[in-house]
């Protein structure tokens, strides 16, 4: 379209206040206000404000490196081909991946043997990797050839071993060699769900964060539900109908079931003591979201 010449006067249609279309000082932050938290995670528009007040630099925590170790002499790399008796190691990759998205650094270690030697040249590994934090999954239950609880015990430190929850009980916390240890259980249910609860906070804390808040809503459930009165997370999908939130159970709870945790969009959260739900029951929903669990300050 072609523009259109200007006019040669101006009409002013009514008198001007001062101030009138000026942004003042201190419209945005004024002085004195702070500009940012500390432990603020650092995205675009924190960029953005950093900018406008004049900071080119800030000093931040660097992203934490963890140090990822599959154990168990049935694991096999994922392009291998499967022979009786051996699975492909899932939860290297899937626990790699939710590192990632939580803001740490994966340092994948690869997959020690069922021997207390090759976990332990494993482990080294991390250490000349600059690790703050180790995480291994299986080895930390009670089989014959769960050794990862003894090395601990041998070169390191044992703070604590199994929690009253499920899925996800053979749980180790611990050091080794003065770096924070955590051994996730072997299950890979388990595994995701230990990390959700007990790794996720931990490396808001290495990156300088307080724990957030998981973001929770209430929702009735659209079925009977059972547990055996240990703290659960069970897998679910929540919806909405009527103007009510309602939610059920993905399918089969088993802690080997990966299927059923890629339809959830939430886990049930059951408090210690409750054995069973019934329908039409309001129960608290963890939402989760694309790559990990969802906070109230995102």
């Amino acid at each position: 379209m072609a523009s259109q010449a200007l006019g040669g006067t101006v009409e002013i249609l009514r008198p001007a206040e001062a101030g009138m279309y000026v942004r003042g000082s201190g419209l945005d932050l004024a002085s004195g206000d702070q500009a940012l938290p500390a432990g603020r995670l650092i995205q675009p528009q924190e960029i953005g404000l950093l900018a406008a007040i004049g900071y080119s630099t800030v000093t931040v925590h660097r992203r934490a490196k963890v140090a990822i170790l599959s154990t168990g002499d049935e694991v096999v790399g994922v392009d291998e081909a499967l022979s009786p008796g051996k699975i492909r190691d899932s939860n290297g990759y899937m626990i790699a991946a939710f590192v990632e998205a939580v803001g740490g650094v994966p340092v994948r270690l690869g997959v020690a043997g069922d021997d207390p030697a090759d976990i332990r040249r494993h482990l080294d590994r991390a250490l000349e990797q600059g690790a703050d934090l180790i995480l291994s999954t299986a080895g930390v239950s009670m089989g014959s050839h769960d050794f990862v609880r003894q090395v601990l015990q041998e070169d390191g430190e044992l703070a604590f071993w199994r929690v009253d929850i499920r899925p996800g009980k053979p749980l180790a916390h611990g050091s080794f060699r003065g770096v924070r240890f955590l051994g996730l259980p072997g299950n890979p249910v388990s595994s995701w769900v230990t990390f959700a609860v007990f790794a996720h906070p931990l490396l808001d804390r290495l990156h300088g964060r307080n724990p957030r808040k998981r973001l929770i809503v209430r929702a009735k459930s659209s079925e009977d539900v059972h547990s055996d009165g240990r703290e659960s997370f069970l897998r679910a999908k929540l919806s909405q109908s009527a103007g009510e939130r309602w939610v059920e159970l993905t399918g089969n709870q088993s802690s080997a079931i990966l299927s059923s945790l890629v339809a959830a969009n939430g886990l049930v959260h059951l408090p210690p003591g409750t054995e069973s739900v019934r329908t039409g029951e309001e129960v608290n929903v963890w939402l989760m979201g694309q790559k990990e669990m969802l906070y109230v300050d995102e």
